[in-house]
């Protein structure tokens, strides 16, 4: 088994050797930072927090403090 994984890798080029786990740790970067941003963004802003008891009564939520 490892001898056809070492022939796959020789078959690679070097720009595929470096370039395809490169691409998979900068995936697995940006997935881990985003998941690490889901507090953040898991609750309504407060701007929002009392929209429901002024009934929206056309201003735009970022100005309605």
């Amino acid at each position: 088994m490892r001898f056809y994984l070492l022939l796959g890798l020789i078959s690679l080029s070097s720009f595929e050797l470096f370039f395809v786990p490169f691409l998979f740790v900068s995936c697995l970067f940006v997935f881990l930072f985003n998941l690490s941003l889901v507090p953040f963004f898991s609750e309504r802003p407060h701007f929002f927090r009392d929209d429901y008891l002024k009934g929206f009564k056309g201003t735009l939520p970022f100005f309605s403090f």
